[in-house]
């Protein structure tokens, strides 16, 4: 009896270290980056410090922890973090971004921020979390906070409090600081927005940055001061970052605004039948990222086949979570099937949609291994999806006829069949003699393809 028990514990081991290796280490015959890969990543990037706790490599969830922050971090305009640390840097000042461990759920704030002369330190502290065992657990919000008032205080440097103080007090109408009352929620993001002029800037980074949604419906549609606030700070960004400019289209995507005459019937009717969910009323003239592109595509597709009908189609199941042991100290951890597929699946804000775009085939090729959910989507990444559509609703995309545009011999001669097939069916049109295979989209340019690849297949 006892060998047969010791035999259950050692085939229940092996099997739990499998679990835990295949959950941890390789998937899908991916290797995984490192956690300390993922460090010297952000660090190069970002410029920045990242302080680790000791023995980090025992926490599992470490890696979680880390992506977050990079999601975080990714949220910002590309290349901004980045000037802000090499301007510290220059004045002996290292930004550091230090992981805090803690031992219980009793602290004040999941992130903090603290500037000296020698020093920036952001403070992000992991939370142990006892509903499903020890697991880890960082709060983005904290981290975008915390990083909102690091550009803020970045801003009063370069711009100057008192200019910044002078363009807000002619934008806030006569509503104070420090008070609150009827009519601040068309001034202020928020009650703690109204306190003072580092808070409400800041808060309006973070929400412009990670809820535009919230910005752009403050009231519905309609255009308020605090719109009015954010296109201001757009233009601040502008002149205190090489990295942001007009091209950039700085949170247009949180500002109310409607599709130009031309665009405007089929978005209307695409709206009407559910090919543009209600998140992404208002969304027009900013570009529009690679994330939100395919989430539209995957929209489409089950919006043709029936969402009731789409995993059978396609042969593939809703993920599900499951529970597993870590064999090394009994730690309950969750494994999410989607983050197995690749790394930076887990820096999107609707992981679900993209892992089914993914299993579909409508994300196929990557950059440097990389999906980079919130870069912008070229005119030639959208004729890919587009393509890849229409070819899972059974059209012959080899059949096309070939396009003579000035600029196509930016493209290799793998590329250029997307151009020609998307050319041919009329869901990617030129301007003059070009087609800016290389430019990027805006919402409402994505929207009128989609619509046209929609028509194609019905």
């Amino acid at each position: 009896m006892k060998l047969i028990r010791k035999i259950i514990c050692i085939a229940l081991i092996i099997s739990l270290i499998t679990s835990f290796v295949h959950a941890f280490s390789f998937t899908n015959g991916i290797v995984r980056p490192t956690v300390f890969e993922i460090q010297k990543s952000i660090e190069e990037k970002y410029g920045l410090n990242i302080i680790l706790p000791q023995n980090s490599n025992k926490y599992i969830n470490i890696e979680e922890c880390m992506t977050v922050v990079e999601s975080s971090l990714n949220r910002f305009p590309d290349g901004v973090i980045k000037e802000i640390t090499d301007s510290y840097l220059n004045k002996g000042i290292k930004t550091n971004l230090v992981i805090n461990k803690t031992d219980n759920n009793l602290i004040e704030s999941p992130a903090t921020y603290r500037r000296t002369n020698s020093s920036v330190n952001i403070t992000i502290n992991i939370l142990t979390n006892n509903f499903y065992g020890a697991s880890d657990v960082v709060s983005l919000d904290g981290i975008m906070f915390e990083i909102s008032h690091f550009i803020c205080d970045y801003l009063f440097d370069v711009y100057g409090y008192d200019n910044l103080e002078l363009g807000f007090n002619k934008l806030n109408l006569g509503y104070e600081y420090g008070t609150w009352g009827l009519g601040y929620d068309k001034v202020f993001i928020n009650q703690s927005s109204a306190t003072n002029l580092s808070e409400d800037i800041s808060d309006l980074i973070w929400y412009a940055e990670n809820y535009p949604e919230k910005v752009l419906n403050v009231s519905l549609g309609k255009k308020e001061t605090i719109h009015n606030k954010v296109e201001f700070l757009a233009q601040v960004m502008d002149i205190c970052f090489e990295s942001v400019t007009p091209q950039t289209k700085l949170w247009l995507d949180s500002i109310p605004g409607s599709p130009d005459v031309w665009a405007e019937n089929d978005i209307n009717k695409m709206f009407e039948v559910g090919l543009i969910p209600k998140d992404f009323l208002g969304m027009y003239e900013s570009y529009i990222s690679r994330e939100d592109f395919c989430t539209l595509a995957l929209n489409l597709v089950k919006l043709k086949i029936g969402e009731d009908k789409f995993y059978q189609h396609f042969e593939i199941s809703k993920p599900q979570k499951s529970l597993v042991i870590n064999p090394v100290n009994g730690e309950i951890i969750i494994d999410d099937i989607i983050s197995d597929v690749f790394y930076d699946i887990n820096l999107c804000k609707n992981k679900d949609d993209i892992y089914e775009a993914y299993k579909i085939g409508l994300i196929s090729d990557f950059e440097g291994n990389k999906f980079n959910p919130e870069a912008q989507i070229t005119r030639l990444e959208a004729a890919k999806i587009s393509t890849a559509i229409c070819e899972k609703f059974g059209i012959e995309i080899s059949e096309y006829d070939l396009s003579h545009f000035d600029d196509m011999t930016d493209l290799s001669e793998l590329e250029k069949p997307y151009i020609y097939f998307a050319v041919s069916r009329g869901i990617l049109r030129g301007y003059s003699n070009k087609i800016m295979p290389n430019e990027y989209c805006t919402y409402q340019e994505a929207y009128i393809m989609l619509n046209r690849v929609y028509e194609l297949n019905n």
